[in-house]
């Protein structure tokens, strides 16, 4: 058997996810990130969800671009699902329209 590596400090303070150390656009980050670490999904489905049917199209792109640089990608996905769910489908336009202008693609 393989001896356990050990580490000098407890995982929770020598291991930081990346949402605690970068700086982020989209502040409930942190919060996703720790719910998650938690085991707390369900939280942080809430979260997402809010975010997704309610943000506007530039705080959509904030999230989702916050989100996959504290490698959350599995969240940024969460957001996108819940906003292309909208009812109201100019909303959803305008949210494509965002991430295409800056990804600078738009004509």
């Amino acid at each position: 058997m393989q001896e356990q590596m050990r580490v000098p400090v407890p995982r929770a303070e020598g291991d930081r996810h990346p949402a605690e150390a970068a700086e982020l656009a989209w502040t409930e980050t942190g919060v996703v990130a720790r719910c998650l670490a938690d085991g707390r999904s369900l939280d942080a489905d809430l979260v997402l969800w809010r975010a997704g049917a309610s943000y506007s199209a530039d705080e959509i792109l904030r999230a989702v671009s916050s989100c996959r640089s504290a490698d959350l990608r599995d969240a940024a996905e969460t957001i996108l699902i819940n906003a292309a769910e909208r009812t109201d489908k100019q909303a959803v336009l305008n949210i494509a329209a965002a991430f295409s202008d800056a990804a600078g693609t738009r004509t």
